[in-house]
């Protein structure tokens, strides 16, 4: 009996060591400061935890969780790690608090180390933006104003392309899901096409399938959805003459915890995607 009832103890604890997700690590020069554990839901984010780092920046976090979530560790409103964390994972970070996305490496969590990568790659895009802007303001002349528009457009281009290539490479990652709401500036999509919709059902469609438990896949697919069969109300509708075709404004979930902000699908289209049929 003592064998049954020790058996079934450790077959309890095992499943709970599967469920449990360890992060550890260290954020270098940033001791004594509080870093905070936040659960990142579709609308809002939540505190979780919170921990005064050592005078080596080490610090540690345990969750449950039963399927792939989505937190942040916050040093401040504008140093953020991106996890998603699936039961079992035991995360290493390693960090500096001096410049965060550039010195951050991530270990035993693929997906958390997917979408940081795609951060840093974000982030390097922001910033030439943010030059050749501060240049062209700068300038006097219509013919350098010309050339600095045009290098503008090459590198939304360049990220647009990369992040299309990311999501097809990745359509089983919730890094994927991530990389459909990326900004380069507060309500400034880098998808916002009526074509996009392809990728929206690409990741929905794949990632129902993989993660179904997740809130943010069920939120994504309502959302998909509804973009689709809003799209094919206008289209009938444009079809009968009553409407010029295109897309309403639609309130995106912000995966910085802001609902509030909405983008409009701008570009219009006289075809019906094959895909979404």
């Amino acid at each position: 009996m003592r064998k049954i009832v020790l058996f079934c103890f450790v077959l309890i604890l095992a499943a709970c060591n599967r469920q449990q997700v360890k992060i550890s690590g260290r954020i270098a020069n940033a001791d004594n400061t509080v870093l905070h554990l936040d659960e990142v839901d579709v609308y809002e984010n939540r505190p979780s935890d919170s921990v005064a780092l050592k005078k080596n920046g080490s610090f540690v976090f345990n969750i449950e969780t039963r399927v792939p979530c989505f937190y942040q560790l916050r040093l401040s409103k504008d140093q953020i790690i991106v996890l998603f964390p699936k039961p079992g994972e035991r995360i290493k970070i390693e960090a500096d608090a001096g410049n965060l996305v550039s010195s951050l490496q991530i270990k035993g969590s693929p997906e958390s180390e997917q979408v940081n990568d795609l951060i840093s790659v974000l982030q390097k895009t922001k910033y030439k933006l943010d030059s050749l802007v501060s240049l062209y303001n700068k300038a006097g002349e219509d013919s350098v104003r010309n050339r600095l528009n045009a290098s503008y457009l090459d590198v939304i281009d360049k990220h647009r392309k990369y992040s299309i290539n990311f999501i097809l490479t990745h359509t089983n990652s919730l890094a994927s899901l991530y990389a459909l709401y990326q900004q380069y500036q507060p309500g400034s999509y880098v998808f916002y096409k009526t074509t996009d919709m392809q990728f929206f059902k690409i990741v929905s469609d794949s990632l129902s399938k993989h993660v179904p438990g997740s809130k943010h896949v069920i939120a994504l697919k309502a959302y998909t959805d509804k973009m689709i069969k809003n799209y094919k109300s206008e289209l009938i509708l444009q079809n009968a003459g009553q409407s010029e075709i295109g897309l309403p404004g639609i309130a995106l979930p912000d995966f910085a915890g802001d609902n509030k902000q909405k983008v409009k699908l701008k570009e219009r289209s006289q075809k019906v995607l094959k895909y979404l049929a």
